[in-house]
């Protein structure tokens, strides 16, 4: 990074130099020698009023500095705010009181290490998801948020959050579709969770492009996106089909999540792409989410033709039939679900109500409150 003497400069446009660098895959001593022999050094003119520091008639280069400290001047770094380190460096280094004087602003390869893996970490799919999830499900500001993202461990934040199980069904959902190896796989999870071997990631979106993934627009077809969603959820309803979880499920009014993805409604489908929507981003594809909600609909229409659904006790029926009509279910999950198949219809038939319009735009058929047989959809 050339400096010219125009340059406002802070310590994060150190850094940022430094990352770059980094992201590109150097070693910290690869950049020691591309940048100069030290870890980071700048000689600057500093204006004393000023919170910012502009490069003077030295007119150098970023280079760097290993510890904090410049074996040429034998110099210790200052790296206080710019404030205090004004008033610090008159007293230690006799500076003059003129406006303009020379000084170095150097950091430590222990800072440096810090900021870039806090960033680092801040890109890594699985903390994206860390972070979305600590602020919708646990009420943290995103300030804390952040800060837990970068500080805290895998395991820590899976114990608050609980998102490897959906996020590694949507890897394997990928993963199927682009049959890759085992090799790859665990390639795949360990860029999605630890941001580790970054290049598998190129090599899927390549392959998703081979297999025809993408519309003319260069969106990821919502059929594929659709069909990872329906994987997750399907996931989610095999590890939740346990007693316990069931009997909170009955507490909460919440049967209706143990259906296939066409009976969920949007609401419930999109509450999935908080695991999938970073691993898509880390890919580099883009998704047009009004698309996928018209292409649900359509999805959901399709099923409720096939399936003959006009009244709630159609949706009965199909609870009745347990894992004839949705596959995944657990036996011991259909038969309870069979038991209470009332109650369930009538929580996909409220769930979907919002959607009736959209299904069937002018259409006989809506869930409006009317008793049994007129309650359509």
């Amino acid at each position: 990074m050339d400096i010219s003497n125009e340059t406002k400069v802070t310590r994060e446009n150190i850094l940022e130099t430094a990352f770059t660098y980094l992201e590109e895959g150097k070693s910290l001593k690869e950049i020691a020698d591309y940048m100069g022999e030290s870890i980071i050094r700048t000689v600057f003119d500093y204006t004393h009023s000023q919170e910012y520091v502009t490069v003077g008639s030295y007119n150098q280069t970023c280079s760097f500095l290993y510890n904090g400290y410049n074996p040429n001047t034998g110099m210790i770094s200052y790296i206080e705010n710019h404030r205090e380190f004004n008033e610090d460096a008159e007293d230690a280094l006799n500076f003059s009181d003129s406006e303009d004087y020379s000084f170095e602003l150097q950091i430590s390869i222990d800072e440096l290490q810090d900021s870039f893996f806090k960033k680092y970490r801040r890109n890594i799919p699985y903390r994206k998801v860390a972070h979305a999830a600590l602020i919708n499900w646990n009420g943290l500001s995103f300030e804390e948020a952040e800060r837990k993202i970068e500080e805290e461990s895998f395991e820590q934040l899976e114990s608050q959050i609980g998102a490897y199980n959906s996020m590694e069904a949507a890897i394997m959902s990928i993963s199927k579709s682009l049959n890759l190896t085992d090799d790859d796989i665990n390639r795949f999870n360990n860029a999605v969770f630890f941001g580790k071997d970054k290049e598998i990631l190129n090599k899927v979106k390549k392959l998703l492009m081979e297999i025809g993934t993408f519309d003319i627009s260069d969106y990821l077809k919502s059929q594929f996106v659709l069909s990872v969603l329906s994987d997750i959820h399907d996931d989610w309803v095999i590890r939740n089909s346990d007693q316990a979880t069931f009997e909170k499920k009955v507490v909460r009014k919440q049967l209706r999540q143990y259906v296939p993805q066409e009976l969920l409604g949007f609401n419930e489908v999109k509450s999935d792409y908080i695991f999938l929507g970073p691993i898509l981003d880390s890919i580099g594809t883009r998704v047009d989410k009004n698309k996928l909600e018209r292409d649900y609909i359509s999805k959901s229409k399709d099923f409720i033709n096939s399936n003959g659904i006009e009244t709630i006790e159609d949706i009965e029926a199909l609870v009745r039939s347990g894992n004839k009509y949705y596959p995944v279910l657990p036996k011991d999950l259909a038969d309870k679900l069979s038991m209470v198949a009332p109650l369930v219809a009538s929580q996909i038939a409220d769930n979907l109500t919002s959607y009736t319009s959209r299904l069937y735009p002018s259409s006989p058929y809506d869930f409006s409150g009317k008793e049994s047989k007129q309650h359509k959809m």
